[in-house]
């Protein structure tokens, strides 16, 4: 009887694993893709991961519907960098969890040294650098010391192959024959016909056309040149003008000149050479108001103010858009195919805009914050960003050349594939941002650190930084030269 009521008790414990197993595939079948979809799970599945002893971390991950690939692929970062943290630590180099990460991103031809001592460097030397300073391989392969150790006879050599490279050799040898004047070189070098007579005028060829009246004319200004005095050609080389003596006036406008004007000659004999100067002056000045003037009733354009724009999409509106836009707030627009030149945007927040193939010129953002929009395919040139806060602004295929940002924090802002130059940043700090395959020149950054920040490979020239050491600034195959 015993032996029946424990064969009994084995068969009911063996069902009892079955529907535990089925449970399980049942939950790996379901809940797993529910895990990986990032799905808020059923209660039952809460339930039957707490029975399988999954993690309560996991749970809570689930429960506010995280991205289980976005998590993992943050933590595979943090082991990578704990690696090399580790490994930097083993060769008894001071780390912190604050330092910023550089894999394999050189830096070349540095101008300032790398000071930070808690930055982890993984496949990352400093090479060639143009300062005496720095630690370790950076001090063994600067240039200043470099020269400094050679011998006169190898500095000599360096000095020679740096003058050959660069040409100048040939610019000295080139400027030594050169000993006429380089007004009349010019000349020589124009076409000429098929006789070889020079297609430009001279004194011959005048003559064959217009006979003895315009010889005669080509004669008085030669006449006129040798007459000129030392200061008449400094001031020639000087402001490039000249006022002409009491006998040149005669002789050009005299009675034996083919320029002969009797008004003209009286009117000037008249006059000294200030009061000619100063006539000069003032009618230089009447007609450039007169032009002036002209100018600003044609080209007149009366700025936007006090004019909220709220979902508009402009379409091919250059015309309307190259105009200053002051207190006028914009939201929820879009601007395509419609290039921007000279229409500064101050005092209006941007939200929710997209430029898409609309470039800019000379058309800067002052105080005005912008948030959620987007730069796609923008180009901009001389766009610079004053005290204007910048959030979620992504810059995509948008290069963009002389727009520095000066005074403008920025939150989560990208560049993407989108180069820049002569664009520095001068008291912007930034968090977040994320540098990718955007490299840049020219561009140092004064003041402006980066936290929790990546630049991935996105190289970089003469853009040193300059007490802007943050934290936690990942360079990810991002070599520097001359930064």
């Amino acid at each position: 009887m015993m032996e029946i009521k424990e064969k009994k008790i084995a068969i009911d414990e063996e069902k009892r694993a079955e529907e535990k197993m089925a449970k399980f595939f049942e939950f790996a079948k379901f809940g797993a893709a529910r895990l990986l979809d990032a799905r808020k799970p059923t209660k039952a599945e809460r339930k039957m991961a707490a029975k399988m002893g999954f993690p309560a971390d996991m749970v809570r991950q689930i429960s506010r519907k995280d991205n289980f690939e976005k998590k993992r692929t943050t933590h595979l970062l943090k082991l990578f960098k704990s690696a090399a943290k580790l490994a930097m630590a083993s060769a008894g180099k001071n780390v912190s969890n604050d330092g910023s990460l550089s894999f394999a991103s050189p830096r070349f031809f540095s101008t300032v040294p790398d000071t930070a001592d808690d930055n982890s460097t993984l496949f990352s030397p400093s090479l060639f650098s143009l300062h005496d300073k720095g630690k370790g391989i950076e001090a063994l392969t600067s240039l200043p010391k470099l020269i400094s150790s050679s011998k006169i006879n190898d500095y000599e050599y360096w000095l020679n192959f740096i003058m050959e490279a660069s040409g100048i050799n040939d610019v000295v040898d080139s400027l030594k024959t050169k000993n006429e004047d380089p007004f009349f070189m010019r000349f020589k070098e124009f076409p000429r016909g098929i006789d070889g007579q020079p297609m430009y005028f001279t004194k011959e060829n005048v003559t064959e056309i217009g006979g003895d009246p315009e010889k005669r004319k080509v004669e008085s200004f030669e006449n006129l040149t040798k007459s000129l005095t030392a200061k008449q050609l400094h001031e020639f080389n000087d402001t490039g003008y000249s006022i002409m003596e009491p006998n040149q006036i005669n002789y050009i406008y005299g009675p034996n000149s083919p320029y002969n004007d009797s008004k003209a000659l009286d009117r000037l004999v008249n006059l000294n050479e200030s009061t000619i100067r100063r006539h000069i002056i003032t009618n230089i000045r009447d007609l450039a108001s007169h032009e002036a003037e002209e100018a600003y009733q044609r080209r007149k354009k009366r700025a936007i103010v006090l004019s909220p724009s709220v979902l508009i999409t402009y379409l091919f509106a250059a015309k309307q858009l190259s105009t200053p836009l002051i207190l006028s707030p914009v939201l929820i627009n879009s601007l395509i195919f419609s290039p921007v030149i000279f229409g500064p945007v101050i005092l209006s927040p941007w939200l929710f805009v997209a430029l898409v193939l609309s470039p800019r010129v000379m058309a800067p953002l002052v105080l005005s914050p912008a948030g959620l929009s987007v730069l796609i395919l923008t180009p901009l040139v001389m766009d610079p960003l004053i005290l204007t806060p910048a959030a979620l602004v992504p810059f995509i295929l948008s290069p963009n050349v002389l727009s520095p940002n000066i005074l403008v924090p920025n939150v989560m802002v990208t560049y993407i594939l989108s180069p820049f130059c002569l664009s520095p940043n001068i008291m912007s700090p930034g968090l977040l941002d994320a540098i990718v395959l955007s490299p840049f020149v020219l561009s140092p950054s004064v003041f402006s650190p980066l936290h929790y920040s990546v630049l991935y490979m996105s190289p970089h020239a003469f853009s040193p930084l300059i007490n802007s050491t943050g934290k936690n600034v990942e360079l990810i195959f991002s070599p520097s030269f001359f930064s």
